[in-house]
């Protein structure tokens, strides 16, 4: 009698689908970054057509990673449905982040913030080199045009130093003076 109850228990559990897993180990096979999903193959060959790449599909804001082909993934099942969503990746080819009007993506070698529409980012360093050249070289100007003294014909000269004396030289800018510390790269 025992082994029929397990029988009939096991039956039911198919019937419900108590016996299927929530998530799932596979091999991404394609992906697709226009509608955010993925192809993923199990090792027992089935394979699950469109895996959602982030669990919410009705607007394009949050983070979503785009999983490299031929990658392991682990995949959920949304909703207690026929949905499944990665969940977990052993690689990926880009990174999107989207909050409000502010979006940032991650490729190998490369951040792109809004899109790049304000290309990149200064190198701090170098910048504050040239400005403290730039700097020198108008000090230096500065300084060469307060010691000339035109001459005037028949006779006289005129001094620059009394139009120029008021103006003082510019100040060596600091990098702390451009820096933004919040944010580096």
């Amino acid at each position: 009698m025992g082994n029929n109850k397990d029988k009939i228990k096991q039956g039911i559990r198919a019937m419900v689908g108590a016996d299927d897993p929530d998530m799932l180990i596979g091999t991404v096979s394609a992906v697709d970054d226009q509608k955010l999903c993925c192809t993923v193959k199990l090792d027992d060959d089935i394979i699950y057509y469109k895996v959602r790449l982030r669990s919410v599909v009705t607007d394009d804001t949050g983070v979503y990673l785009l999983p490299k082909v031929d990658s392991k993934v682990t995949i959920a099942r949304v909703d207690n449905g026929g949905h499944w969503t990665v969940v977990k990746w052993s690689e990926v080819d880009k990174m999107m982040l989207k909050i409000g009007q502010t979006t940032i993506e991650v490729i190998d070698g490369s951040v792109t913030i809004n899109e790049g529409n304000n290309k990149g980012l200064v190198k701090v360093v170098e910048l504050t080199q040239k400005i403290n050249a730039l700097e020198q070289k108008v000090n230096d100007l500065l300084t060469a045009l307060q010691g000339v003294t035109i001459p005037l014909a028949p006779s006289g000269t005129y001094p620059f130093l009394p139009i120029f004396s008021p103006i003082t030289p510019l100040q060596t800018t600091a990098q702390a003076d451009i820096e933004n510390p919040d944010v580096t790269h």
